[in-house]
């Protein structure tokens, strides 16, 4: 038993390291993009009901920037962004962002980030049980 428990700590604190130096590297990196002024050329708000509860809300924002046309990544809501105005996007690896958040959140590093903070939470919680139960099965 007490083998189990210093190799699941020992892997969930492994798990939680991981996560937050990648979270150090994450909001540390350099990023290189260019502020850009384009024109919404259309918006479009889409909700889906999932599972009864549970409301997904995609916004839908396509703009034209130097005569072409791109979905604008990491858009929050759409009433900042009108038919025909002229917003302020960033552009990065061909692809124009909301704001720089999305830049960030579209790296490998982040997607690595994320995926890291998803195996801690589910080891913090597999490791609380697990203790829990093999201590209620000595009693």
């Amino acid at each position: 038993m007490k083998k189990s428990y210093i190799i699941m700590i020992t892997i969930t604190t492994i798990s939680i390291i991981l996560t937050i130096v990648l979270g150090i590297l994450m909001n540390h990196m350099d990023m290189h993009y260019e502020e850009v002024k384009a024109t919404v050329i259309s918006v479009e708000t889409k909700t889906k009901v999932r599972h009864k509860y549970i409301i997904h809300t995609d916004y839908n924002v396509k703009i034209m920037y130097e005569g072409d046309t791109y979905e604008l990544k990491n858009v929050h809501d759409t009433y900042s962004y009108a038919k025909g105005k002229q917003i302020v996007a960033y552009l990065s690896n061909g692809n124009l962002y909301a704001n720089v958040e999305g830049i960030k959140g579209d790296t490998p590093l982040a997607k690595v980030y994320f995926v890291f903070v998803f195996i801690s939470w589910i080891l913090m919680i597999a490791t609380s049980v697990y203790i829990i139960s093999s201590r209620k099965r000595r009693a």
